[in-house]
């Protein structure tokens, strides 16, 4: 029985280690696609702290407050790209990043104009068709409820006596 000879361009490679960090940004990464925002944040922000020189990640960072929503979150979207910006002046994606600062320091400012906060764009629900709708239904509801109710018959039979409905109100007879 003879063994295969194997030389060292032949022989497999051993299997590098695991690098934990990769794993961790590709979670986050699936997690940002599944538009599970506040959880992709969170795995690049452990990601950032274990390698603040990975200056990347603040702008994924960035990208998923941008996503939340809301203005805490508009506004710690806008502090991390221009932290991204700081860190890296010489930045090919420098108009990118500045264009992004543009909207959302508009967006910002929207969100400061709506009295309840909500999206700019959005319309109140007053001001929606099934609002109305829906109000036409109960209304119309309540005053045929009310119609029906004052139109009982008079001495209507119940069993053991006669419910009679004459003007000085209801009234019991056996």
């Amino acid at each position: 029985m003879s063994r295969p000879v194997t030389s060292p361009a032949t022989a497999p490679s051993p299997r590098p280690a695991a690098d934990p960090q990769a794993e961790t940004l590709a979670k986050a990464g699936q997690l940002f696609e599944l538009k599970r925002y506040g959880e992709a944040r969170a795995l690049y922000q452990l990601a950032l702290a274990e390698q603040p020189q990975r200056h990347g990640l603040l702008l994924r960072i960035a990208g998923c407050d941008e996503r939340l929503g809301g203005s805490r979150n508009v506004q710690r979207a806008l502090k991390g790209y221009r932290r991204y910006l700081k860190a890296k002046p010489q930045s090919p994606l420098r108009a990118q990043v500045e264009g992004r600062i543009g909207r959302l320091e508009r967006r910002l400012k929207d969100l400061a104009r709506s009295t309840d906060g909500a999206e700019p764009g959005t319309v109140p629900a007053y001001k929606r068709w099934w609002f109305w709708a829906a109000l036409v239904a109960v209304v119309g509801g309540v005053v045929v409820g009310i119609v029906l109710a004052s139109q009982v018959d008079d001495d209507v039979p119940t069993g053991r006596g006669a419910l009679s409905t004459r003007r000085g109100g209801l009234s019991w007879s056996f």
